[in-house]
């Protein structure tokens, strides 16, 4: 099953600035960029893959700066 869901505000700007960055050269933003959100998106993607409950104690709501 996959569900998806509205793009945030916050999702759009964090696109908008990869994007951006992208278009600008910036390799190292766009590295640091695409490493953290692989660090935040990881750990939620394999408890989904797995059907492990989700520890509330560890509940990400935004990707790490």
């Amino acid at each position: 099953m996959i569900a998806t869901r509205r793009p945030t505000e916050a999702m759009m700007q964090g696109l908008s600035f990869l994007v951006e960055s992208i278009a600008a050269g910036d390799e190292d933003t766009v590295r640091s960029i695409v490493r953290a959100f692989h660090e935040w998106a990881t750990p939620q993607i394999l408890e989904i893959a797995t059907g492990r409950p989700e520890d509330p104690r560890r509940r990400v709501t935004e990707i790490p700066s």
